[in-house]
Parts: structure tokens; sequence; C-alpha cells
């Protein structure tokens, strides 16, 4: 029952095509910082659900949902998509107030994995690997699992490295951080090589 044109109302504002219809509210208000969360669940839910009943209405809704998604990320050229810029992703990397923009986008796919693996890499480069992991004490949401399950299905080493990279040393303790040492070694290793 949901209109495509107000799921998608955000995502084509941030890149600057035409919006139709009108924006839902709450999450997917204009202004709410979270926008696109909900677009997320929608798309998980509604494929689950595609594929346990094969409704072939859902399928049309979804599929012009993804196009319009597509349409999107084509028209921004950088494989980057959102229902808000890239400029709260520069928040989040200097440390200053932003609610959670990969808590809102950790259902990517492999183009947003090219994006984000580029801009963690500038900001390891730029500070250090240290002051990554301190922007990570905001929500980031699903990130490292995300990246772990498609490192699974792709078998591509960056999505392992980026799910590694998103492992929040603050939560793993003093021991893990021990124990997990000479991955840490092997990503700044990794990083350096990339340049």
């Amino acid at each position: 029952m949901l209109d495509v044109d107000s799921l998608a109302w955000s995502f084509r504002k941030t890149t600057d095509l035409p919006t139709l219809g009108t924006p839902y509210g709450g999450w997917e208000d204009p202004n709410c910082e979270l926008r696109g969360h909900f677009v997320g669940h929608y798309l998980s839910a509604s494929a689950q659900m595609w594929a346990s009943i094969h409704n072939d209405t859902l399928k049309e809704k979804m599929s012009a949902l993804v196009s319009a998604l597509s349409a999107c990320q084509d028209k921004m050229g950088t494989r980057y998509l959102s229902a808000f810029p890239p400029e709260l992703f520069d928040r989040f990397e200097v440390i200053k107030p932003v609610w959670a923009p990969y808590y809102t986008i950790h259902k990517m796919v492999t183009w947003m994995v090219d994006y984000f693996y580029k801009r963690v890499q500038n900001v390891i480069v730029k500070y250090t690997i240290e002051r990554h992991w301190l922007s990570l004490n905001e929500e980031t949401g699903g990130m490292n699992d995300v990246l772990y399950r498609l490192y699974i299905i792709m078998g591509d080493s960056k999505h392992l490295l980026l799910a590694h990279l998103f492992e929040k040393p603050c939560f793993l303790g003093l021991l893990a951080i021990k124990q997990c040492g000479d991955g840490i070694q092997a990503v700044n290793r990794a990083i350096q090589r990339c340049h």
C-alpha cells in the first residue's frame, strides 16, 4: 500500500531529480537525518515477502522502487546512494554531531562498498586509523555484519578489509584488541599498499 514515489522522494531530492508524490514523515521526513532508513527496511521486508508468496503486484512495486533508486545512483555518478547527501558523512568523519548515517546505509551492495571503501581509506590516510575508529563511537548499524556477509558471498578481500575496519575496538575490549593486533597491522599494511 506504500507509494513508490513517496518512498523515493528524498533520494530524488538528494540527487536533484524531480520529486514526485509527497514524502513520508517520521524517519522518512526530508529534514530527518535518518531518512532512507525505512526504505531499506521496506525493501528487505518486501524481498522476503516476495520470496515467500511470489506476489506479482509486490514484485512490480519493488522493481519500480529499485529502478527509481538506480536512477538516483546513476545521477550521482559516484556509486553513492542515499536519501541524504554525503555531507552527513563529512560531519561523521570530523566527529561533529550527526545522527547515524552509516546506520541508514548498512544494507548496501557492491557499488556502495566501493564508495565507502574509498571514503574510509581517505579518512585513515588523512588522519589515522585510530581517528577512523574514534568516529565509530557513533552508531554505524550493521556495517561490519553486512560486509562480512558480502565477503562470504562475493569472496572479495576488499569487503573483508572494510568489515574489519568497522569493528569497534572500544566495544571489543583490550583482550580482543590484543588478539587481533596482527589483524590491525595487516589492515594498516593493506592500506599502505593502496597508495
